[in-house]
């Protein structure tokens, strides 16, 4: 009886730690998108915007509306 109790509770330890090193993992990979995500956003958004300035910059008439 005495030992039944121990190993139930050795059982009870592992499985919650068990639990505890998943969650601990799965919050690591949570703040990491935290960071990374809005850092990719960023690039992604200064890159469109970089792109539209260089067209309105290189703005040019085709050589159907130059002519000769």
């Amino acid at each position: 009886m005495l030992f039944d109790n121990f190993i139930s509770s050795e059982v009870i330890n592992k499985a919650l730690f068990y639990v505890f090193d998943k969650l601990v993992i799965l919050e690591v990979i949570l703040e990491s998108l935290l960071v990374i995500v809005p850092i990719l956003l960023t690039v992604a958004f200064f890159t469109l915007f970089e792109r539209k300035l260089m067209s309105s910059v290189q703005r040019r008439r085709g050589p159907n509306v130059v002519g000769f």
